[in-house]
């Protein structure tokens, strides 16, 4: 199965609800892992201008700031950090940073790793319910 066809026509991967499959399977409620933050997947984006980004075609660049109280707020994550892995994980083409964090579940401790000004950090998260 590839996915799902929304009633606008839209395809669902299948990756963005497997966890939820279970979930109802478990129990009665849904709850989605939730960061808190829009990016642009790199592996996606030709021409980037922005010379710090310019030799990267990986990684998800955090797009404005995170949302008010979210997990990406708390744990310090900014505009214009490149999130490069996911506990070890890297976010590529193979691996988006949507469908990495679909296969976790809510309350899950994550560990990110970000460039921010040419350095790497890492940091802790635990992800919230959406």
């Amino acid at each position: 199965m590839i996915g799902i066809v929304n009633s606008d026509s839209t395809l669902i991967p299948v990756y963005q609800f497997k966890e939820i499959i279970d979930q109802v399977l478990s129990s009665t409620e849904i709850n989605r892992p939730y960061l808190g933050i829009d990016y642009l997947d790199l592996s996606e984006v030709f021409g980037m201008i922005e010379s710090r980004y310019k030799d990267f075609n990986y990684g998800a660049l955090v797009y404005g700031p995170p949302i008010k109280n979210s997990p990406a707020e708390k744990a310090d994550i900014k505009n214009a950090d490149l999130i490069i892995k996911i506990d070890n994980i890297r976010i590529d083409s193979q691996h988006n940073l949507t469908e990495v964090i679909q296969s976790y579940r809510s309350g899950d401790k994550i560990e990110i790793t970000l460039l921010r000004n040419h350095k790497e950090k890492k940091v802790d998260l635990i992800l919230g319910i959406k």
